[in-house]
């Protein structure tokens, strides 16, 4: 019982449950609370965390290009990988993105086309400038910065456990590099704890908001509406409950690289559907265009810190909010990532998990961002509308356009089930294993816990969707994932700094 139940497992468990019970007697409260506090932080810190970006990408160039560090192969020069190249950047991508790409990455566009401070609202801002600006701000978000965020976590946590035999622990490389400093240990020991609960409240904003967009898109395909239908967005965070549990017992081989796979064809085959039956030319042109904006402006959109604007809001919002989305990815993501890539390389780290997932963002955005876009500018603008006050539907409304629109929207209500079933699966693995006795075995029990306690939380997430409604309960989405990413933030700095201290180390034979 001992193995099962854990030091880590009961403290981290403890902090959540009670965010789990917030979040059953007070949601909105809840909600309140921690929008508040991101608000403060984002505000205080919001030019800290929009040029770390910046910084962990030159690292992870560093590294990449290094002939003394990028060939060092996780395992041993005569390991080999687990997992094909598809299926481990499909892995990496489904439980990185997941959901995100459906639910934001069409509604990012038009957001920032309607919101953002260099949007249209801007002075002797033409339509189509206000529109490229959009796209890029949509592959700023979505892009380099956020794979580079998670490249960088799984790489330090791999080469610790891969090189020195650590435990799967986001604290674990502290600890090592540190070793005979009075602090690292208690540092890590906060860390493990901060790290796994920041996990739970992440992967639990994330169930709530894909229950609501699969009750919304369930209510779509078979036509129902009204009072009936007020209670399903809970209903599809029960099966969905059931499903990933379920996965999360299964072994990992079966479980997270079948549904990996069939994530990425399935996203491609809605993506290439809307290329061909939607404004083709443009969907290409688009994508030359947010290419080049990539090439272009990635750096400068990093230092753009819009410091004379009269309301922040839309910065605290998106920008920052969503950066911190992705650092609070980072502790169960570094786990995952570094539990797949045996026999992988560090140049790989560097490069394959920087380059494809971001290639198929642009195509991604291109095509649903940038339709959405045309129909706000030369259209009837009802796909921009949905953006602003249900953009749980908006990825819905634009299929309609188009022709088989039943069809895909069933297709695309299958892809989101996927897509959350693989995220929480890997999240559940993964705080399963951070939380057990050597880091490395899965516990079923524990495994089940976490479902549990994240699926409690998730009732909040979709309480803040439900009562706010539109973008507002985006917002508070966005604040019960990235509470405690600000203060998970200074650790993951410290991870990074563990990393080069000691493969510096070990390179130089000290």
């Amino acid at each position: 019982m001992s193995k099962i139940f854990t030091k880590l497992f009961v403290v981290s468990a403890i902090f959540t449950g009670m965010f789990s019970v917030w979040s059953i007697l007070y949601p909105i409260n809840l909600g309140d609370t921690l929008s508040a506090f991101q608000i403060f932080f984002s505000l205080m810190y919001g030019w800290f965390i929009k040029i770390l970006p910046v910084i962990i990408i030159g690292i992870c160039i560093f590294f990449g290009v290094s002939k003394k560090y990028r060939d060092i192969r996780f395992g041993g020069p005569d390991a080999r990988p687990d997992f094909s190249t598809f299926s481990w950047l499909a892995m990496l991508f489904t439980a990185g993105i997941g959901i995100g790409i459906v639910y934001f990455g069409i509604n990012e566009g038009p957001i920032a086309y309607l919101l953002a401070p260099d949007g249209i609202g801007a002075t002797n801002t033409t339509k189509w400038e206000a529109a490229k600006t959009a796209m890029g701000i949509g592959i700023y978000h979505w892009g380099i910065s956020a794979w580079a965020i998670f490249s960088i976590s799984g790489l330090s946590v791999g080469y610790f456990t891969f090189k020195h035999g650590t435990r799967y622990l986001p604290g674990a490389p502290i600890e090592f590099a540190f070793k005979g400093r009075p602090w690292a240990k208690p540092v890590a020991a906060v860390m493990n704890v901060l790290g796994v609960v920041c996990s739970a409240l992440t992967i639990s904003a994330t169930m709530g908001l894909g229950s609501v967009q699969i009750a919304s898109g369930a209510r779509i395909v078979t036509g129902q509406s009204g009072e009936s239908t007020v209670m399903w967005p809970f209903i599809a965070l029960a099966v969905l409950f059931v499903i990933f549990t379920l996965a999360a017992i299964t072994p990992l081989k079966k479980g997270m690289k079948f549904i990996g796979d069939v994530n990425v064809w399935m996203a491609i085959g809605i993506m290439v559907f809307v290329m061909i039956f939607g404004p083709t030319r443009y969907i290409f042109e688009q994508i030359v265009s947010t290419f080049g904006t990539l090439l272009t402006g990635f750096i400068p959109k990093n230092f753009e810190m819009y410091l004379f604007v009269d309301d922040p809001s839309y910065i605290v919002s998106w920008d920052t909010s969503t950066l911190l989305w992705w650092i609070a990815w980072t502790p169960f993501m570094c786990v995952f990532i570094a539990s797949i890539s045996k026999g992988r390389k560090i140049k790989e780290f560097c490069f394959a998990s920087m380059t494809i997932p971001v290639i198929f963002m642009i195509l991604w955005l291109a095509t649903f961002s940038g339709t959405a876009l045309l129909d706000i500018i030369q259209g009837t603008g009802s796909i921009g509308n949905y953006a602003l006050s249900n953009p749980e539907e908006t990825f819905f409304a634009l299929l309609r356009t188009l022709p088989f629109s039943g069809f895909t929207q069933f297709f695309t209500l299958v892809l989101i089930v996927f897509f959350l079933a693989t995220t929480c699966t890997s999240a559940a693995v993964s705080l399963s294993r951070m939380t057990g006795p050597d880091g490395i075995e899965i516990s079923h029990t524990r495994s089940a816990v976490w479902a549990v306690l994240m699926t409690l939380i998730a009732v909040a997430a979709i309480y803040a969707t439900i009562s706010s409604g539109g973008i507002e309960g985006m917002y508070g989405i966005r604040a019960l994932a990235t509470a405690l990413a600000l203060p998970y933030l200074f650790f993951y700095i410290l991870i990074i700094v563990a990393f080069i201290k000691q493969i510096r180390k070990d390179e130089s034979g000290n």
